[in-house]
């Protein structure tokens, strides 16, 4: 055994930490299988508050509900942070960022989505953009330090690449990437040359490997195509570095986005059949597998929050078909008493 152990047992860890009995009741019902879950909270028997909007609120009306949601639970305390704005889909939350930002611009927010960059979050060059684009500080060491095991793990990887004996280690990595400077402003054009900078000093000749090549290609692509498509996104490179600021306060992202997190207040929307889960699953598969993709990723939305739990089916969204979207079935069986229900 790699533990030293000589068997392994098995425990089921019992009690949640994270939310009030209240929103639990909520969404043990999306999931009857699961055992009966106990708050262990501090604030278990917290009423907090919980609501329903269906249909009631328009598309166009969303950013002005939920600024006034975000305000209302940062006026009762609850720091910027500790909220959460999502939705199944990113082309429902890149607009909604940017308009949310324009109706508080006195509130931070973290949404990695608005970066031109997040596309190609799984691209080597994008490891790379994100350590070059944030500062070297004590309360970040940790976080650049794993990003830079990831991009020389991601490096060493790719077939053809030889790393120098100078950036061969992680800090080794980081010293050489910490001592790229430029004079560039333009995000693009910053990045452009911060990665001819490394290449020189870490001895990698992109051109001699297709598959580095092609990643830097694709990644400088997605970027531009992004850019191009949206509508006043910012450019320059402190907006660049301020994407990667996290955390930065309301974290504005998608359900999948936010597995694994918690906050005091989760506002949710888009919660529309055919987002969730998904026209694809709907259409091509089996009813009972489309029920349990909506009910775990109802599962999911809800139980990220600890108090302030808003649940919103927009109207005015429209299928291909120019059919309205419906509000997902299984959020409409809920049998729960909100604080509103609309």
């Amino acid at each position: 055994m790699k533990f030293g152990l000589e068997t392994i047992g098995h425990r089921e860890l019992k009690g949640n930490y994270r939310s009030t009995q209240r929103i639990i009741d909520l969404y043990r019902q999306l999931r009857p299988g699961v055992p009966l879950i106990e708050s262990l909270a501090e604030y278990a028997k917290h009423v907090g508050v919980v609501t329903c909007d269906n249909q009631t609120v328009a598309k166009e009306q969303l950013p002005k509900v939920i600024a006034s949601l975000i305000k209302s639970s940062i006026d009762s305390g609850i720091p910027d942070r500790d909220i959460c704005v999502l939705a199944p889909r990113w082309q429902h939350v890149r607009p909604l960022a940017r308009s949310l930002i324009a109706e508080l611009p006195h509130v931070a927010f973290d949404a990695p989505g608005l970066s031109p960059l997040y596309s190609s979050r799984d691209n080597v060059w994008f490891k790379l953009a994100r350590l070059a684009l944030t500062e070297p500080s004590s309360s970040r060491s940790r976080t650049r330090m794993r990003w830079s095991r990831e991009l020389l793990s991601d490096l060493n990887g790719i077939g053809g690449v030889s790393v120098a004996d100078a950036a061969a280690t992680p800090r080794r990595l980081l010293r050489v990437i910490n001592s790229i400077s430029s004079p560039e402003v333009d995000g693009i054009a910053y990045l452009k040359d911060a990665f001819g900078q490394f290449c020189v000093r870490a001895r990698i000749n992109v051109h001699e490997c297709l598959a580095l090549k092609g990643a830097l290609a694709t990644f400088f692509e997605k970027a531009a195509s992004l850019i191009a498509r949206s509508d006043g996104m910012p450019t320059d490179v402190e907006s660049f570095r301020r994407f990667f600021s996290h955390p930065a306060g309301v974290v504005v992202n998608t359900c999948h986005g936010v597995k694994g997190e918690e906050f005091e207040t989760v506002i949710a929307f888009g919660l529309l059949r055919g987002h969730i889960p998904h026209w694809d699953v709907i259409i091509n598969g089996p009813e009972a597998v489309a029920d349990d993709r909506e009910s775990k990723l109802l599962y999911v939305i809800c139980s990220r929050a600890k108090r302030r739990l808003h649940l919103i089916a927009e109207s005015g969204r429209k299928t291909q078909r120019g059919r309205p979207y419906e509000t997902s079935r299984l959020l409409t069986m809920l049998r729960f008493k909100y604080d509103v229900r609309r």
